[in-house]
């Protein structure tokens, strides 16, 4: 067994890949190398896989391509092991933190993990997909290609990151501080994103968990395509928060065409609402021990009300008094605004409120990406 420091010295950046993520990749190698109770408690925790020997852990192994327009397939970690039943399996995962996946990359994996898993060396293989941010997977595909010989998991650090810090938790006795490290370096890179729902209605303002609102609301921004409209704009984003210290919103820059600015984000005092058709339809909506999630698109020129209009058609309301899902259209001083309240009642469902805002705030600004892209 290779020291961890020699893995980290000696791996080998990838093109196309953020070598933080080779970087991440090693360390996780290590800790699942010197700690085999740590890898089969997050196997059971993934997809109920109980482990009775693991039999190797290694990262950049090169399988010839099955695909004739690619040379090699190269997961990121690659696990053999025993299950109870003496069934020997492996294991496939794949690291993203700030890129992407490759074309057909996941599906080039499990070619691979079937065409393993069709004779007599594995009785089935498994695709675990972790990625920092929300992004679409075709799983239908995935699994079409795994031919019933696997499974493929999806799964997000945040969770994975709850699952490190359970077993820290649950088995004092198997503490190493390589694991320690591991989970600060995870804080570090705000792969944790901790916000449980205990945690929102314990202390609703935003002062006391502030960076972790502020990670989910860029979090949901840079996993968007929404920002792909304000890259030639002349002014920056900006973090702002209200002068009650009752919000925390992000404030994206103009989009110079056409003068408009998305804007998004919590407010945590539902009293301080002048209007009160607003007020009620929050009411019905949320909750008032949670924070209001909104997303707005504002635009201080006039002809750009078609826009607006527009997107107002797309689900034809007339009013805020129904507004949950909805946009309603405001104007004030040839401000016009189209705010939507993000419905949260499927919140009490989720271990980690971060995971679930992030998604929420991701789908609707999806959806405003779309539909500008239309018109633009």
């Amino acid at each position: 067994m290779d020291s961890i420091f020699t893995r980290l010295f000696s791996y080998r950046p990838r093109q196309s890949r953020s070598p933080e993520e080779d970087f991440f990749t090693e360390i996780l190698v290590g800790v699942f190398e010197r700690n085999h109770a740590v890898l089969k408690y997050i196997l059971s925790r993934l997809a109920d896989i109980h482990c009775e020997t693991i039999v190797n852990i290694d990262s950049q192994v090169s399988y010839a391509s099955l695909n004739s327009q690619y040379t090699s397939d190269r997961p990121d970690i690659v696990i053999e092991a025993r299950d109870t039943a003496e069934e020997r399996i492996i294991i496939f995962i794949e690291n993203k933190i700030d890129s992407e996946q490759g074309e057909d990359q996941l599906i080039r994996y499990a070619g691979q993990l079937e065409r393993m898993c069709n004779g007599d060396r594995y009785s089935k293989g498994y695709l675990f997909y972790l990625t920092q941010r929300p992004e679409k997977t075709d799983e239908d595909k995935i699994c079409a290609e795994l031919k019933g010989k696997g499974s493929f998991i999806h799964k997000r650090w945040p969770e994975i990151y709850k699952m490190f810090s359970d077993f820290q938790e649950e088995f004092s006795g198997s503490y190493t501080v390589l694991l320690d490290e591991l989970l600060k370096f995870m804080e570090d890179k705000k792969m944790s994103l901790k916000l449980a729902l205990n945690d929102i209605t314990a202390a609703m303002r935003f002062k006391n968990s502030e960076k972790v609102y502020w990670n989910i609301l860029n979090e949901a921004w840079s996993a968007s395509k929404i920002s792909e409209f304000f890259n030639h704009s002349t002014t920056g984003g900006r973090w702002t928060s209200g002068d009650n210290e009752t919000e925390l919103t992000y404030s994206s820059p103009w989009l110079t065409k056409n003068k408009m600015r998305i804007y998004y984000g919590f407010r945590f005092d539902h009293t301080n609402i002048n209007n009160n058709t607003i007020k009620n339809a929050l009411i019905k909506k949320v909750s008032s021990e949670m924070p209001i999630l909104f997303v707005s698109l504002g635009s201080d020129e006039s002809d750009t009300k078609i826009v607006l209009d527009y997107l107002k058609g797309k689900e034809d309301i007339n009013s805020f008094e129904d507004a949950g899902w909805r946009w309603v259209n405001e104007e004030d001083n040839n401000w016009i605004l189209m705010a939507k309240v993000i419905d949260l009642k499927n919140l009490y469902c989720h271990d980690n409120c971060a995971i679930f805002f992030i998604d929420k705030f991701k789908e609707e600004l999806d959806f405003i990406h779309q539909n500008i892209e239309v018109l633009l």
